[in-house]
């Protein structure tokens, strides 16, 4: 744990110390707020994190993840109660900011239509979303079908909470005005969600809840809910255990987390394996489904040169932007290539398009449709290196230091480079270096062995965990 990280989380457990009086119908606010956010725009703050002697000035002491981890378990553990069987319970799966990204395929082959209900957030969807799109004869509702008014215990919780700020006057995190305009909007929201939970809860009978992450008010707050009712919850795993903010604290009482790999971290930093169980993502078992879409098709579309080899460049917004402008000046200078970029950000012309004639834009097309025409793969730390090596396709990573880094990558030896240069170097020998292509599959094929098991379908792994737990 380095100095920033050491800072944040103890920073973290002064915050859940010092509103820990902040309450609605037993459930601890503080534990259920989204911190990261509140904190997110302080540059101040942000710049003290990295400062080893500003951990004097606070009250408590971390000493690694565990100690966040048994901190939440001890606050749920007041809410739990034992599981309830449900006779005809439904499952009730959560989809928060677009993160359940279950297929269509899934819902189909697993999930019966009279015993599956899909609750979506009322927020603005992605324009490229393509999960849950067109899906037909499921249930699929919002929070505002259970919602009551609750402005009364709102404000009343507003001034309380003012009363708290109050005590801590010139504070480096609330006297921040962004995190006092989020901090307030949060309460609102998860007493709001404490309200549509219990009320649904009470409506319909649930067997299980599945959400696509507990990082957030809205999913978290239904897990805490879900607790008091003697209802299992299943916490799936989004994307790569990349960064360690996203995935610490365990919520639910099952995450179902990708392979081995993620098992241990969880388990080093505090959680039970028995809280664990390898699932892999439904997401994923697309994979290995022949392409929908037809090479040829594609790359006209694309108007890529067919004749030349094609490299992925898998990209988010303008994140390292200086170095994938090196790695590219240094390819156009050796290789005779296309490059696609596939930006998960902006949705624009992106910089690098402006700069290098070679580079072409993805026009929209889903990854694992740009996966058939790719021979190679780059990408900073992202969840889609992992999905291209299932795909059995050529990857290397530019490496990417910044706090709050797992290592998620670092067994990948030379395939991962800091130096953006020495990348585009590798990723031109590769095309005719036999070395180091067998150097690749040895590589990928020892990664995967602990990162991600798919030997059986996720949805089928997943459909198990739901029996085991609901029965």
């Amino acid at each position: 744990m380095n100095t920033y990280e050491k800072n944040y989380w103890t920073v973290y457990l002064d915050f859940l110390d010092d509103f820990a009086a902040l309450e609605y119908k037993g459930y601890s606010l503080a534990h259920l707020f989204h911190y990261g956010s509140l904190i997110r725009n302080n540059k101040e703050l942000l710049k003290s994190l990295h400062d080893p002697t500003y951990t004097s000035t606070l009250k408590n002491t971390v000493n690694d993840l565990s100690d966040i981890q048994h901190t939440f378990n001890k606050k749920k553990a007041t809410i739990q109660i034992p599981f309830q069987k449900k006779e005809n319970g439904k499952i009730l799966l959560h989809d928060v900011y677009d993160l359940l990204r279950f297929p269509n395929e899934t819902f189909y082959h697993y999930f019966d239509k009279r015993k599956t209900l899909i609750v979506q957030d009322t927020i603005p969807q992605r324009k490229e979303k393509t999960y849950l799109v067109g899906l037909q004869g499921y249930s699929i509702q919002t929070f505002d079908n259970y919602k009551s008014d609750r402005k009364a215990p709102i404000n009343k919780l507003k001034k309380e909470a003012q009363v708290i700020l109050s005590k801590h006057p010139n504070h480096l995190v609330y006297d921040d005005p962004t995190f006092r305009s989020r901090f307030f909007m949060q309460i609102a929201k998860i007493v709001n969600r404490v309200e549509e939970a219990a009320n649904l809860f009470r409506k319909v009978p649930i067997s299980t809840v599945i959400v696509p992450s507990t990082h957030y008010p809205e999913s978290r707050t239904l897990v805490f809910v879900a607790a008091g009712y003697g209802i299992p919850t299943i916490c799936m795993q989004h994307g790569i255990i990349g960064k360690e903010f996203g995935y610490i604290p365990k919520i639910a009482d099952v995450d179902a987390v990708y392979g081995p790999h993620d098992m241990n971290w969880y388990h080093k930093n505090g959680v039970d394996k028995e809280g664990l169980e390898i699932i892999g993502h439904p997401r994923f078992d697309l994979i290995k489904q022949v392409p929908k879409l037809r090479q040829e098709e594609v790359k006209q579309n694309l108007a890529i040169d067919p004749t030349k080899k094609t490299i992925l460049l898998i990209i988010r917004g303008q994140l390292l932007l200086e170095e994938w402008t090196a790695f590219l000046d240094q390819i156009s200078t050796n290789d005779n290539v296309n490059v696609i970029i596939k930006d998960f950000k902006y949705k624009k012309t992106h910089p690098l398009q402006d700069a290098h004639s070679f580079v072409y834009s993805s026009k929209g097309y889903h990854h694992y449709d740009l996966f058939s025409i790719a021979d190679v793969v780059v990408s900073y730390p992202s969840t889609v290196a992992l999905e291209a090596m299932l795909a059995k396709k050529p990857v290397f990573i530019l490496g990417e230091s910044s706090p709050g880094y797992t290592g998620y990558y670092d067994d990948m030896g030379k395939l991962i480079q800091d130096d953006p240069q020495q990348l585009s170097t590798l990723v031109s020998d590769f095309f005719t270096n036999k070395e180091l292509q067998s150097y690749m599959d040895k590589t990928i094929s020892a990664f995967l062995s602990h990162s991600y098991i798919n030997k059986i379908p996720s949805g089928h792994r997943l459909m198990r965990l739901i029996d085991k737990l609901s029965n």
